[in-house]
């Protein structure tokens, strides 16, 4: 029987809120009250002026889990997935979101497939603009990266990973700091912004 998108994205997104409740019951879930928050230097919300509490549908980001076996890492929300709430959304054609998702087209995949998180769950803001240029998005505070590092060790931990794409220097850092189950496969690529990542890599690192 043939399903309309519609019907697909209602049972995808019940399966993400079923996901989510299990993962706010293990513990998983980013929350600026959990002890993991206290002392970083993106908490409280207020301190990141560029993005207040109230642009973004959940604070700090949390994965995205479609009960995939493989987990894409990224570096940080940039200011749409900061509003939406949902790692690497940007539609952006510079994001690395966007470069994701040509590969997807490539590949004959979607979003589904995957899983996705972040390094950092809070919005690092972004530089100023220099020679003309569109401002750059900050890179994420070390402090920073060391408090959601337990997020994401908590994420691998819960699920069944037998891939994690580490997107970017501080992806790939974190990850290699996180303990990982026997035998699962770490597949390390360049920020797509830094111009070292062919369409062939990513493609085949998302194989």
């Amino acid at each position: 029987m043939h399903r309309s998108r519609f019907s697909i994205h209602r049972r995808h997104l019940a399966y993400r809120t079923l996901r989510r409740k299990q993962a706010q019951r293990s513990g998983c879930v980013p929350t600026y009250s959990d002890a993991i928050c206290q002392g970083c230097p993106y908490h409280p919300a207020e301190a990141l002026a560029l993005a207040p509490a109230g642009s973004r549908a959940h604070a700090p980001l949390d994965a995205e889990r479609n009960g995939s076996r493989t987990l894409l890492v990224a570096r940080a929300p940039g200011i749409d997935e900061w509003e939406d709430g949902r790692p690497l959304i940007s539609p952006n054609y510079r994001s690395a979101a966007h470069r994701v998702r040509k590969s997807h087209g490539r590949l004959g995949r979607d979003r589904s497939d995957y899983d996705f998180t972040n390094t950092v769950q809070c919005y690092p803001g972004k530089q100023p603009s220099r020679n003309g240029k569109p401002p750059r998005d900050n890179a994420p505070a070390t402090d920073a990266m060391a408090h959601c590092r337990q997020w994401l060790q908590r994420t691998i931990t819960a699920s069944r990973y037998t891939k994690i794409v580490a997107i970017g220097k501080e992806a790939a850092e974190a990850v290699a700091s996180c303990k990982r189950p026997p035998g699962v496969v770490i597949r390390k690529i360049p920020h797509p912004s830094s111009g070292r990542l062919t369409n062939k890599a990513l493609d085949a690192a998302l194989t």
